[in-house]
């Protein structure tokens, strides 16, 4: 039995960010389209935040795992469905437009000078090279910047969510 599709709320506060964990990646490519959607028809105040800048809404999808051909058909819907639901759409596939998205997302984030209504999906993290290692000129690591815009992005209007695989989590969360 197939049960009705059900609504995710994605609200702009502070630590509302999703993490999807398994191993499955076409499965949490479903997950992620689902909550890119859900962030694109339910954004609190997205329509009066969108008209008043004239922008339209933008999903930037961080395509670590860009060499996987058995999710290509799941994220050419995915960006056919952010297109379908107003919004612009950046896919980006290679470490070094991730990396630099992510550290100008982080900055702007903290800096409360968002980049307008933004629905930040990340694909396969866990596989995007220095992840975790420091740049020679920044402090901290992608990993910091990615988690510093899903924990304080939603109240800079970037909502965010991000599949990694399980052997990518911190030890102390695989339990």
């Amino acid at each position: 039995m197939t049960e009705d599709p059900t609504a995710i709320p994605v609200t702009h506060e502070p630590g509302a960010g999703v993490m999807v964990v398994g191993d499955g990646p076409t499965d949490a490519l479903g997950v992620l389209t689902g909550l890119a959607l859900s962030a694109i028809l339910t954004g609190a105040g997205a329509a009066e935040l969108d008209a008043s800048s004239g922008a339209r809404p933008r999903v930037v999808i961080l395509d670590a795992t860009a060499t996987d051909k058995s999710t290509a058909a799941g994220k050419r819907a995915l960006v056919d469905v952010a297109f379908a639901g107003g919004c612009d759409v950046e896919h980006l596939t290679t470490p070094a437009a991730i990396t630099e998205r992510l550290f100008a997302l982080a900055e702007q984030v903290h800096a409360r000078t968002g980049p307008g209504r933004t629905i930040l999906v990340g694909i396969g993290m866990h596989a995007l090279p220095g992840m975790k290692e420091s740049a020679e000129d920044r402090i901290e690591t992608p990993a910091d910047a990615l988690d510093d815009v899903l924990r304080d992005g939603p109240a800079a209007g970037v909502s965010g969510c991000k599949w990694s695989h399980v052997r990518g989590l911190h030890p102390g969360l695989r339990k």
